[in-house]
């Protein structure tokens, strides 16, 4: 399976896309997915979410509003860097009991905040997941159970800036101008226009103003490589079909 040459990057990206829809719907479990299950399927679930996104993505770009996607291409940013954390930093079964574990009380503490929301059997089903946790990792839920108390909410007990230089490397500046865009925190001034016209009459234009993160090609060129990067990094772990790149 090859990336062979394309018209533009959004044409290469729209088939990236689809060509990964194609190849998960027909995915057969290798014996390293069954021996490693719990990584499995918390990592298949980001790669699910993953394409999600990716396919938004695609569908804002084809609609011209490329100007929409930053919190999706930040979010598919976000969830690369939790695969390739979870794979790398030490043992990924034990980091996946950990990232399961921590969803598990994350859910326990809103309940515990809004019990007269949810049923008594949500809540018992809750507690009996606890409770096999417990049973099965005992180490894991205390150490997951302790960071908590220190106000430390992520699985990894880091923050996600510190997680991100674990994987990329000491540049994360992408980041940071992601964050700019989906948190908007540069763009309500910098994409405002003020034009002084005769008769000291003002014109006031709202619209993009020389940012990559909202130029249609960067954002296909870059949302594409984090997802190529993603389903690689993921099939080669657990041992299923990678997408090669054609020697040119």
């Amino acid at each position: 399976m090859d990336i062979e040459d394309f018209e533009s990057e959004q044409h290469r990206f729209a088939w990236l896309v689809q060509h990964i829809t194609e190849i998960s719907s027909s995915l057969k479990g290798s014996q390293k997915s069954v021996d490693e299950l719990e990584s499995f399927v918390v990592v298949t679930s980001f790669i699910r979410l993953g394409l999600s996104y990716a396919k938004a993505i695609v569908t804002l770009l084809q609609e011209e509003q490329a100007e929409a996607t930053p919190p999706l291409h930040r979010s598919l940013y976000e969830l690369w860097v939790e695969l390739s954390f979870l794979l790398r930093s030490g043992n990924p079964e034990q980091n996946a009991a950990r990232f399961s574990i921590n969803t598990i009380l994350e859910l326990e503490d809103f309940i515990e905040q809004r019990k007269s929301d949810f049923s008594n059997d949500a809540i018992a089903g809750i507690q009996k997941t606890i409770s096999s946790y417990e049973a099965s990792h005992p180490e894991i839920m205390d150490a997951i159970r302790e960071q908590r108390r220190r106000r430390r909410f992520h699985w990894s007990g880091m923050s996600r800036s510190h997680m991100e230089r674990e994987v990329a490397g000491n540049d994360t500046s992408l980041y940071k101008v992601m964050s700019w865009e989906a948190h908007v925190v540069l763009s309500p001034m910098r994409d405002l226009k003020i034009v002084m016209e005769e008769g000291n009459s003002t014109t006031l234009k709202f619209e993009p103003c020389n940012t990559p993160m909202v130029d249609a090609e960067f954002v296909a060129y870059s949302a594409g490589g984090i997802l190529f990067f993603m389903w690689n990094e993921y099939a080669k772990h657990f041992e299923l079909p990678q997408i090669q790149l054609r020697n040119n």
